[in-house]
């Protein structure tokens, strides 16, 4: 895992947080101990905080960020002043800090299709998931710390045929996601945490793909590019149907659900990774409020309809 995954990671653990008794938050409280003695920082409006929190507890140091209460001028122009700033011109990544013109700020957890997904602090005083056009006028820019981008864990990571390790199990963990969406096409081994002949002409297939040194090892280059490999087989401009086992059923689900936090709809998705049922009905319900074909087929149509509601509720 990246710190930039860490990151992303950490403020996901904390969607649904509200904030207490007169504005008071952990987010703060920590700020108040480890940045600014002022009591002040437990009660303020903590968007900022809340990025700072998350980046902190993920081990990025002052060198790499900075880590400000302000979410407006004066946040902006200490990163400028770090060199760490860009324009709204620039696509994010996963761990950047994503500025609002109104005085707000939120983590990057993706980009897909156009659209930025966002997990934010002080979101109606919570913390939520929200995206948003990369066109849109309300981005400022973007903070961009600066990360380790090194794998965290993997100086020693190096698995080969016949090695027995749980490093190995995650291996094929990924290899297997990585077959159900298409992106090989070799099938990996049993579910034990060997590495078996399956396992090697798995890991062989995505070397060859991405044109590293075919091996057979699963090092740092082969399972970063693995990792991307899953991470991008977003199938841009597909359509989406029920039984779909795909990264792009993953992101409009999560799309429902935020529609359905926006009580947009009321149907729930169900909890089995993929297409089911529970999306199926998600899916109809916009479709009929939308003034669409209810045909349970999720479409370019369906998906920025969709976008553009939530985008209009934000």
């Amino acid at each position: 895992m990246t710190v930039r995954e860490k990151v992303v990671d950490i403020a996901k653990s904390q969607l649904g947080y509200n904030e207490r008794d007169a504005g008071w938050t952990k987010f703060g409280q920590w700020y108040y101990e480890n940045i600014d003695d002022n009591t002040y920082f437990c009660y303020a409006d903590w968007c900022a905080m809340f990025c700072g929190w998350c980046q902190y507890q993920a081990g990025v140091t002052p060198n790499q960020t900075v880590f400000t209460a302000s979410a407006g001028d004066t946040g902006v122009s200490l990163y400028k002043a770090k060199g760490i700033w860009h324009d709204n011109s620039y696509t994010p990544q996963s761990g950047d800090l994503i500025h609002f013109t109104w005085g707000h700020v939120g983590i990057v957890d993706y980009v897909s299709n156009g659209y930025v997904h966002t997990v934010e602090g002080n979101y109606s005083d919570s913390v939520a998931r929200c995206c948003y056009s990369l066109d849109y006028n309300g981005i400022r820019g973007y903070a961009v710390p600066q990360y380790d981008d090194k794998i965290q864990g993997c100086d020693e990571m190096n698995f080969s045929f016949g090695d027995k390790s749980d490093g190995v199990l995650a291996l094929k963990a990924m290899l297997d996601l990585a077959k159900k969406l298409g992106v090989v096409s070799a099938g990996v081994d049993s579910s034990d945490n060997s590495f078996g002949s399956g396992t090697l002409n798995a890991v062989k297939e995505i070397q060859r793909k991405y044109s590293l040194e075919v091996d057979g090892v699963a090092g740092v280059n082969t399972i970063t590019a693995l990792r991307k490999a899953i991470a991008n087989n977003m199938a841009s401009g597909s359509e989406i149907k029920n039984g779909d086992v795909t990264i792009s059923s993953y992101e409009l689900k999560t799309l429902l659900k935020l529609a359905r936090e926006k009580s947009i709809i009321n149907a729930q998705c169900d909890d089995k990774w993929g297409f089911g049922g529970g999306t199926l009905e998600c899916v109809k319900e916009f479709q009929k409020a939308a003034g669409l074909e209810i045909d349970g087929i999720v479409g370019r149509k369906t998906v920025e309809m969709l976008r553009t509601r939530l985008l209009q509720d934000a």
